[in-house]
């Protein structure tokens, strides 16, 4: 299934126009020809764009996108108005009010659909993580996982301030608005324009209706936006009906950058032009603003999208961290046991690729017990971060150090002979026992020693015999630990404060 539409129209025949236009794009599409009715469905199908009439039996388009927004205010439905000859619009006012875009009869159908693709495209990203909402009950609303945040607010310059700004831009001042917080100082927001006069010009007049510096470039200056280390939030990219073909082209490389993909693109068109907007759309832009440059209607199309973009960038943000926390022992900044195992069989795969050994270790703290009960659980939290950080430091880069227990690490070092395992062991262990650890809260010394097992895995043309296969299960990665954690036992039988080492197998 494409996407769920909902198209109110108070006109039947409107809706069966709309809908003989949209189905063979396999949308599933929902009609309602009421604010009333249309929220029932939102209720019930929950859409995922709304095509409304800009006028209703009971409201308009703006007072659809009200209702949406006290219904359900974590969930941004996007809502497209279409107004036919004749209504009185204010397209500044409907952007203001939350609306996507007004769209005006009649409609060009390549437009339509690539507007449609554009923001389903775009559409809020949790629902891509299907997300609950009601994991859990949080008065007044809940809110999923990750997501608690407050939205954050943008402001408009009052349009007063600005009264030579354009003779295009003599229209109805935007209030400023009550949000809780402005935009973020990190959010750029660029221009772009075939001369850099214009882009200069057009930056100046737009920062002043944001409130802050908007950088104008000519297309030609590219490389001096993107070629720094971070690309800018907005980028406005204005089409020379002339020349279109660079712009279209910068437009689908920022797609395809893996540092720019994100940035949120609108092209401003100054002559209507359908074919052209359509495609603009579907090479990825975020909005096509199509007229005379006005500053006011561009700032809040620019503010919608950093909206869209500082939400995309917190929820990609939240996955990211939420990965890594599945993957890092919370205390000591090491990989936990869910990442050791699996890194653990990468490396026997790639033994038996490359003929090269590896080793396993199985280290613990000795005596830790004896710290967490002479001195607190807070002193043996300290000598354990203090530990983790003293391994890290002492391997090779391509060695993994994992936190698999209380205080037990295990250790994989990949290509390794015995003489590498056996020098790597000793400075492991020198690295523990070489100098004192200070411990909270009194600022005491205690002297820590570490226990090592080795478990040496030869290379593949050497193990005949020894049972390790080049595609191991788990039942054979456990016998690789169960060998290290076999050797550890034998080093605290020793007397601790020992390496033992044993080869592949018995």
């Amino acid at each position: 299934m494409q996407a769920r539409l909902l198209i109110l129209d108070a006109v039947s025949t409107n809706r069966i126009v709309l809908n003989a236009l949209l189905e063979p794009s396999c949308y599933t599409i929902d009609q309602a020809a009421s604010i009333a009715e249309g929220m029932a469905h939102v209720r019930t199908a929950r859409p995922d764009l709304v095509l409304t009439a800009w006028s209703l039996p009971d409201g308009s388009a703006m007072d659809l996108r009200a209702a949406l927004d006290g219904a359900d205010r974590d969930r941004d439905i996007p809502v497209l108005a279409i107004a036919r000859p004749g209504e009185s619009t204010d397209r500044r006012a409907a952007l203001q009010a939350g609306l996507t875009d007004v769209l005006f009869h009649p409609l060009d159908e390549s437009m339509l659909h690539a507007r449609l693709r554009s923001i389903l495209r775009r559409r809020p990203p949790s629902s891509a993580f299907d997300l609950p909402t009601d994991s859990f009950v949080a008065p007044p609303v809940a809110e999923p996982a990750g997501f608690a945040e407050p939205r954050a607010g943008f402001t408009v310059a009052d349009a007063t301030s600005t009264a030579d700004d354009s003779r295009h831009d003599n229209g109805p001042g935007i209030r400023k608005t009550t949000a809780p917080a402005p935009v973020l100082d990190r959010d750029r927001v660029v221009v772009l324009a075939e001369d850099p006069e214009t882009a200069l010009a057009w930056g100046q007049r737009l920062g002043t209706r944001l409130d802050r510096p908007v950088a104008g470039y000519a297309l030609a200056q590219r490389q001096a936006v993107f070629g720094a280390a971070a690309p800018p939030d907005a980028l406005v990219l204005a089409l020379d009906p002339a020349r279109p073909a660079p712009a279209m082209r910068l437009l689908a490389d920022l797609r395809a950058g893996t540092s720019t993909r994100h940035v949120a693109v609108i092209v401003l068109l100054m002559t209507p032009n359908p074919q052209a907007a359509a495609h603009a759309l579907d090479l990825g832009a975020d909005d096509v603003m199509t007229g005379p440059f006005e500053s006011c209607e561009l700032a809040l199309r620019v503010q919608a999208q950093l909206r869209r973009k500082q939400l995309s960038d917190r929820l990609r943000n939240t996955v990211r961290d939420g990965l890594r926390a599945a993957l890092v022992d919370p205390m000591t900044g090491l990989y936990n046991r869910r990442y050791a195992i699996p890194y653990l069989a990468h490396t026997v795969r790639q033994s038996s690729r490359t003929g090269k050994g590896f080793a396993v270790m199985m280290a613990d703290l000795d005596h830790f017990k004896r710290i967490n009960d002479r001195h607190g659980h807070l002193a043996g939290d300290t000598v354990l971060i203090e530990a983790a950080a003293r391994l890290r430091a002492a391997l090779d880069r391509p060695d993994m150090v994992a936190r698999i227990g209380g205080e037990e690490f295990l250790i994989v070092l990949g290509d390794a002979d015995d003489t590498r395992a056996r020098t790597m062991a000793d400075t492991l262990r020198r690295a523990i026992n070489g100098r004192p650890f200070h411990i909270l809260p009194a600022g005491r010394c205690v002297t820590v020693t570490m226990s090592i097992g080795v478990a040496l895995c030869p290379p593949a043309h050497e193990r005949d015999g020894y049972g390790f296969p080049d595609d191991p299960d788990e039942p054979q990665i456990m016998a690789i630990l169960n060998r290290a954690d076999q050797a550890l036992y034998d080093s605290k039988h020793a007397g601790r404060d020992k390496v033992t080492m044993v080869g592949a197998a018995a």
